[in-house]
């Protein structure tokens, strides 16, 4: 994975009828930001994008809450399309 991607690139999770929330990753320059249907959103270094889908995913794992899954999903999206 390089550092000079596009900031278009994103994954869209949209949200479905058991509640799972809508979370949505996107490239900005050199950082990624997880975008939520309430909220602005949080910013992490793009180089630390493998731990964040290693967390997440071990985390909706662990967890029943469907936001886990939702984010996991969504950073394993962004990554297909980097």
């Amino acid at each position: 994975m390089t550092l000079a991607q596009p900031s278009s690139v994103s994954a869209e999770i949209a949200g479905d009828p058991d509640g799972t929330p809508q979370v949505m990753a996107r490239v900005e320059g050199v950082s990624f930001r997880l975008h939520f249907a309430r909220g602005s959103g949080v910013a992490h270094p793009l180089y630390r994008l493998p731990h964040y889908k290693r967390f997440y995913r071990r985390m909706s794992r662990m967890h029943t809450h469907p936001s886990y899954k939702a984010i996991a999903d969504a950073l394993d999206r962004l990554a297909e399309n980097l």
